[in-house]
């Protein structure tokens, strides 16, 4: 985050929020951030606020093409109770675990928290990260499973620092979102008609059984074709060719076949992570 202060101050929903740094470092200089919201009514609006949050920051990760780690929601360390009792029966003070994900404590304890919620990565402008943030935060877009399973993925390469790790993490971003779709009616026609012949063949049961997997198997659209034809119905068919390329090399990076000599895997990770963005973006404004 490239900012010198160690604190910057918005709103959220006429909600006043807080960026800062717990060491009161400049925000430039810490890895750790804390995102912090005042004055809500209940302990289930806070929540709600929060979750709208956690929504808002993956999506703006994606966007500004920054990493962030949400989290779930869980300690990473925290205090044995004998030592939180202690200090609340000498000083007043709750003292409060280290949670990486959302947090929701009541205002009216003094809290001493000893760490942030959340972990980013965000090398721009802290400006145009909050304002991007406020947009999707505003907005009513629907973030499903499978939307939030992608853009997880995808936030996830914008902090891999392999190549290859974000290339695979790009691609299972796309293909989070690609479900498989039933093939028209002529070609599982035809499909069955070949499963018939498979069983009343005179081929052994086990050689049997293995073709007629393998023909079910293609009663629905395979995850290449599906990929694809989710780029071409967001995007373009130029851009469905792109993925082909891209995808082409998918065996050769993640498994090594004949060595990655030759692939300038950095542009391809690149590439992916592009792609994946604009499929993301795009299915999010639909």
């Amino acid at each position: 985050m490239t900012s010198d202060e160690p604190r910057l101050d918005f709103s959220l929903a006429g909600v006043p929020v807080s960026l800062l740094s717990r060491s009161e470092e400049p925000l430039k200089k810490v890895t750790e951030l804390v995102l912090k919201a005042e004055g809500l009514e209940s302990e289930s609006t806070a929540r709600d606020f929060g979750e709208r949050v956690k929504r808002a920051l993956l999506v703006t990760s994606v966007s500004t093409r920054s990493g962030v780690n949400l989290g779930k929601d869980l300690p990473t360390s925290g205090w044995g109770q004998t030592v939180k009792d202690d200090i609340f029966r000498k000083f007043g003070h709750r003292l409060a675990d280290n949670v990486l994900g959302l947090s929701v404590y009541s205002e009216k304890i003094p809290t001493i928290y000893m760490k942030f919620e959340a972990t980013g990565t965000v090398t721009g402008s802290p400006e145009i990260f909050i304002e991007t943030m406020c947009q999707y935060f505003g907005d009513k877009m629907i973030v499903n499973d499978v939307v939030k399973r992608s853009v997880e993925f995808l936030s996830s390469a914008y902090i891999e620092k392999s190549h290859v790790a974000k290339f695979i993490l790009a691609i299972s971003a796309i293909e989070a979102l690609a479900i498989s779709e039933a093939r028209p009616d002529a070609e599982r026609d035809l499909l069955q008609i070949a499963m018939a012949a498979v069983d009343n063949s005179d081929a052994a049961i086990e050689t049997k059984k293995r073709v007629s997997e393998i023909i079910g198997w293609q009663l629905k659209e395979g995850p290449t074709a599906a990929c694809k034809r989710i780029v071409r119905k967001y995007i373009s068919k130029e851009a469905s060719r792109e993925f082909a390329r891209i995808y082409s090399k998918r065996g050769k990076i993640l498994h090594g076949d004949e060595g990655l000599d030759g692939l300038d895997v950095a542009q391809l990770s690149q590439d992916a992570t592009e792609l994946a963005r604009s499929l993301v973006l795009k299915i999010l404004e639909e």
